[in-house]
């Protein structure tokens, strides 16, 4: 939703909010958003780097708690409550400040308005019993979003972080008739492929082990993304009803994966099924690996309601 020259994102009454995702995957790199976050208790502003194994980088906004912005991180979806850590600003509905998460393959640090507030080093996160740094390494999607942490319907302990239950009778619900946050714009800027990744391509990051995934098992190939099925869109998702379009679907598919096996190069017992694109914006002709650079609009594919 546009409004003012900035984008809105609008959780209307008893939904559970808005995400907007982006269409690459960033391996490294800094992310700077320039945003103003919802407020009331029980709503929960975020603007996060989001892997598909579940690591994870944010930045978080508590309605009842808007001089107080929070710094988190997961590894692969490990819930670890000690990562969270409060950084300061002014209030963060009313104004407008830009949050940068800088991602390195040694540390991350969070800063607002320049001014830096955490550093998190890599060697500090190593797991004695696993032997593994527990540390965000693997290629991420970047997602901003405003959802309801303070619904009911929530574990207590999400309730309790969210600042407590949502008012779904606060006054926003009339005037305008919705929660939002708002969002000017995201700048990325993307590092360099860690020193030693093998390099096949400059399309799609694969992973090149299906049970660790972690900075060593990244590889970049040629490889296509697709999805399941190609008669589905975001206009049409029930496409799968119809068998005819299904079988030449599964056809298409079927001689696809055969493509890509025979092209790809991959070692034997290397994975081709997590595929992850670096850059679905860009046609096949400029598809660039990681090392550039992206503002809002060049990136962002879908936007929607959960309802």
């Amino acid at each position: 939703m546009d409004y003012d020259d900035s984008l809105l994102l609008a959780m209307p009454k008893q939904s559970t909010g808005t995400v907007i995702s982006s269409t690459f995957f960033v391996w490294y790199g800094k992310v700077t958003t320039r945003f103003k976050s919802s407020h009331n208790a029980g709503v929960v502003s975020a603007s996060i780097l989001f892997s598909n194994v579940q690591d994870e980088i944010d930045v978080e906004f508590i309605g009842s708690a808007l001089d107080q912005p929070q710094s988190n991180f997961y590894f692969e979806g490990v819930l670890n409550y000690t990562n969270e850590v409060n950084m300061s600003s002014s209030d963060t509905f009313e104004n407008w400040h830009s949050y940068e998460v800088d991602w390195k393959e040694d540390n991350i640090t969070w800063s607002i308005d320049g001014e830096v507030q955490r550093i998190l080093n890599k060697e500090d996160t190593y797991n004695e019993t696993t032997k593994i740094y527990q540390f965000p390494q693997t290629p991420s999607r970047i997602q901003l979003s405003l959802w309801a942490g303070g619904d009911k319907g929530n574990a207590v302990g999400v309730v309790e972080w969210a600042g407590g239950d949502i008012d779904w009778n606060a006054t926003d619900f009339t005037n305008p008739g919705y929660l939002y946050a708002s969002l000017d714009y995201v700048a990325v800027e993307c590092y360099d492929p860690p020193s030693g990744t093998e390099e096949r391509g400059n399309l799609s990051y694969i992973y090149t082990n299906t049970k660790k995934f972690t900075q060593d098992t990244v590889m970049i190939t040629d490889n296509d993304t697709v999805i399941a099925n190609f008669g589905q869109t975001g206009f049409d998702i029930s496409d799968d009803d119809d068998d005819d379009a299904a079988n030449s679907t599964d056809s298409q598919l079927a001689h696809t994966s055969e493509s890509q096996s025979s092209s790809s190069g991959l070692p034997s017992g290397y994975s081709t099924q997590f595929f992850q694109d670096i850059n679905t914006a860009a046609s096949s002709s400029n598809a660039a690996a990681p090392g550039c650079y992206y503002s809002l609009g060049t990136f962002f594919l879908f936007a929607f309601y959960l309802i």
